[in-house]
């Protein structure tokens, strides 16, 4: 499902890639489009994207709480971490035991990779 998509030239002289796509002979042109396959593209008539194989929408919309977990912008950020905004930063022992599974994951996978530290 994670693939950008060459957009069939349809009723256009040319192709056309969507946001996350190569650029392919007869598709250069990007447009600011995520592939998925229930949105046509109005200048081709074709759909930017196939099920099962491009469809970037359906992967953003699948990892969303997973990626609002990380937080918002408004922090400040340094090679030691993050302060001062929503950050998802949540405490690896949750005795109350109700800790949200999907922040828990996100919040481990932050750690592993930005090795950012705990609160």
């Amino acid at each position: 499902n994670g693939h950008g998509h060459l957009i069939e030239k349809g009723s256009a002289s040319t192709g056309f890639r969507t946001i996350l796509a190569y650029s392919a002979s007869g598709h250069r042109t990007r447009v600011n489009y995520y592939s998925n396959p229930q949105v046509i593209y109005p200048a081709t008539g074709t759909p930017t994207g196939v099920a099962g194989i491009s469809d970037n929408a359906a992967v953003l919309i699948g990892n969303r709480f997973t990626m609002a977990a990380i937080g918002d912008e408004s922090s400040v950020c340094s090679i030691n971490g993050c302060k001062g905004a929503k950050t998802g930063w949540l405490d690896r022992d949750d005795p109350s035991g109700t800790q949200d599974n999907e922040e828990y994951d996100a919040r481990q996978t932050l750690e592993g990779f930005l090795d950012v530290p705990q609160r």
